[in-house]
């Protein structure tokens, strides 16, 4: 049976000056990853050096035991990626579009063939095989690159940023499509949107400079700030003044009036407050 484990040790990337990722050590087998950071957290550059897009300055990333970079082409098989920028043809039809990547990622024609034909039937798009995508909405397009990924039934998945643009019908969509395929697959989801790895994700790698302060069940960074989510009565005019005090607090309209939601060590004073329910937005809010 194929040991499908990912393991980074003491990685490090540094660009001048600059450390983006810090002696990083994770492990990572077959299941969802939601990488979660701010801009600079260094997260497409880990994914950029999982995919051998980037050499590391220090450490190594293995694969079933054997150092990824040994394994070259071996390894870059057994990965689909998709990235945040979408490089398509849109002269292409899209199944013409998909056989041009099956066959730079070496597929054989009959397996590329029984492969295209399922994949275009999984995302909804087998009924437009034939249209050129320069035609497709952006949503459609997504599903397209989603399709793409899946092409060579790799073991490694590295989506960045997968949902950016869509409206919540397309989201919905993708994110669905990514929960069926982590059964016996390592899945890493970059993103910044909360809401698209709080449902499906087994753990939550939180990243900020370049390194890892937090990595655990959505469950339970939840349970780690449940005491630290308030929400405080307030006026109009009181916002600008808790904007200034609270950088992280959100307002919601409730049916008594405005309430400032804010996720702090220390239960605010002067206000009328009531205890949040905590989620994984706080966690971020928390933490970033």
């Amino acid at each position: 049976m194929e040991d499908i484990k990912l393991e980074i040790k003491d990685l490090h990337m540094k660009y001048a000056t600059k450390v983006a990722i810090e002696k990083m050590n994770l492990e990572l087998t077959p299941g969802i990853y939601g990488l979660l950071g701010p801009n600079g957290a260094g997260k497409s550059t880990l994914m950029n050096i999982i995919t051998d897009n980037l050499k590391a300055t220090s450490g190594e990333i293995l694969y079933g035991g054997e150092n990824i970079v040994s394994m070259g082409s071996a390894f870059r098989r057994l990965i689909g990626y998709m990235p945040q920028q979408q490089g398509m043809y849109d002269q292409f039809s899209a199944k013409r579009f998909l056989q041009y990547v099956s066959a730079i990622k070496g597929v054989p024609k009959k397996q590329a063939k029984e492969q295209i034909e399922k994949y275009l039937q999984m995302v909804g798009l087998d009924h437009v095989a034939g249209s050129r995508l320069g035609s497709f909405s952006g949503g459609m397009r997504q599903r397209i690159m989603f399709a793409a990924t899946m092409l060579g039934e790799p073991k490694v998945f590295l989506f960045d940023e997968p949902t950016a643009g869509l409206d919540p019908e397309e989201r919905i969509k993708i994110r669905n499509y990514i929960s069926k395929i982590s059964g016996d697959s390592i899945v890493i989801l970059a993103t910044h949107v909360v809401s698209d790895v709080e449902c499906i994700a087994d753990k939550i790698i939180l990243m900020n400079g370049g390194n890892i302060i937090k990595n655990e069940t959505p469950h339970e960074l939840i349970r780690g700030v449940e005491d630290k989510v308030f929400e405080m009565k307030c006026t109009t005019e009181d916002i600008e003044r808790l904007n200034d005090t609270y950088k992280k607090g959100n307002i919601r309209q409730g049916k008594d009036g405005l309430y400032f939601r804010v996720v702090a060590d220390e239960k605010p004073e002067g206000f009328e407050t009531i205890k949040g329910e905590a989620n994984l937005e706080d966690v971020y809010l928390y933490y970033f």
